[in-house]
């Protein structure tokens, strides 16, 4: 009878449920077990080393082993594409959600703006209003600057 539940744990590194979506990164290294080698590496360094056996097997006159190679690298190809899509979409799909937030924030900040520009108008006719009164006194308590002064001086004077 086989036990459940005890040895359910999984180990070793990664793992992470749900973290990757199944998709795997550009730096993921990856094992190939290709027509007659192992090769280990990225996607991108996986494309690369078929292409170079390939043409190294074309030079040689096997022309299916060259072929094979290139269907390999062919795959990889693939994979490496694939692999750069789906980092773009994910960036292209952070940025919206940032740009929504931010679009939100601005919405925010437009509304405080706006408001501030309203209270700044009221306060600058309030001002407006209360200088076209004080100027009124202030103009009325001066004596005329026509060039009289002089003689108001002279007529003081004497």
């Amino acid at each position: 009878m086989r036990q459940t539940g005890k040895n359910n744990r999984q180990r070793g590194r990664g793992r992470r449920n749900g973290h990757s979506g199944g998709q795997i990164n550009r730096n993921t290294t990856i094992d190939s077990n290709g027509p007659d080698v192992r090769i280990r590496g990225n996607a991108q360094q996986l494309h690369e080393k078929y292409i170079a056996l390939a043409n190294d097997a074309s030079a040689a006159g096997e022309r299916i082993q060259a072929e094979a190679y290139f269907q390999f690298a062919d795959h990889y190809f693939r994979v490496n594409a694939a692999i750069i899509a789906a980092a773009e979409e994910r960036r292209d799909r952070h940025q919206d959600n940032g740009n929504r937030s931010s679009a939100d924030d601005k919405s925010d900040e437009d509304n405080a703006s706006e408001a501030q520009a309203k209270n700044d108008d009221q306060d600058s006719d309030q001002a407006e209003e209360a200088e076209d009164n004080t100027g009124d006194d202030d103009v009325a308590s001066r004596p005329a600057e026509t060039g009289d002064e002089e003689d108001n001086a002279v007529d003081v004077a004497v």
